[in-house]
């Protein structure tokens, strides 16, 4: 009864073993699924934060990108506007030699009839004083054929 009594002792005491090592695998069984969980779960967030950065690093080389263009619009704008105002001011410049020059050679148009009418004055005084003189000698002429001719007239009466 002894030995059957510390054989049963013994098959329980294997038998709690057994369960313990069974219960101890199940719980490192367990404790290890929960690990690989936790390592996936930190992966993951590891992923995530990884993306997160890569996709606001890749907006803010967008935004950068895009301010830059801005950037080179307005300028492009703003050099198109300077040459633009040049053009124009060359534009007004060669507007005012141009009608500086009209008005030049209008004066010169002037100046030059000017001086024509006044040689055409000059000579038409000049031709009525010679025709004034010629007529006061004509007339002078006839007055002396004309005493002339009374004298001659009186020698005779």
């Amino acid at each position: 009864e002894e030995v059957r009594q510390a054989q049963l002792e013994r098959e329980e005491e294997l038998r709690r073993a057994r369960e313990e090592e069974e219960a101890a695998n199940a719980q490192a069984e367990l404790f290890a699924q929960m690990e690989k969980e936790r390592i996936a779960r930190e992966e993951a967030l590891r992923k995530a934060q990884e993306e997160d950065i890569r996709k606001r690093a890749e907006e803010a080389a967008n935004e950068q990108a895009e301010k830059f263009a801005q950037m080179e619009r307005e300028q492009k704008e703003r050099v198109e506007e300077v040459r633009q105002a040049q053009l124009e001011r060359e534009e007004e410049l060669r507007r005012a030699r141009e009608e500086e020059e009209a008005a030049n050679a209008q004066a010169e148009l002037f100046a030059q009839m000017e001086k024509e009418r006044i040689a055409r004055e000059e000579a038409l005084r000049k031709a009525q004083e010679e025709d004034i003189r010629k007529r006061a000698e004509e007339a002078a002429n006839e007055q002396a054929e004309k005493f002339a001719q009374m004298e001659r007239e009186q020698k005779e009466r």
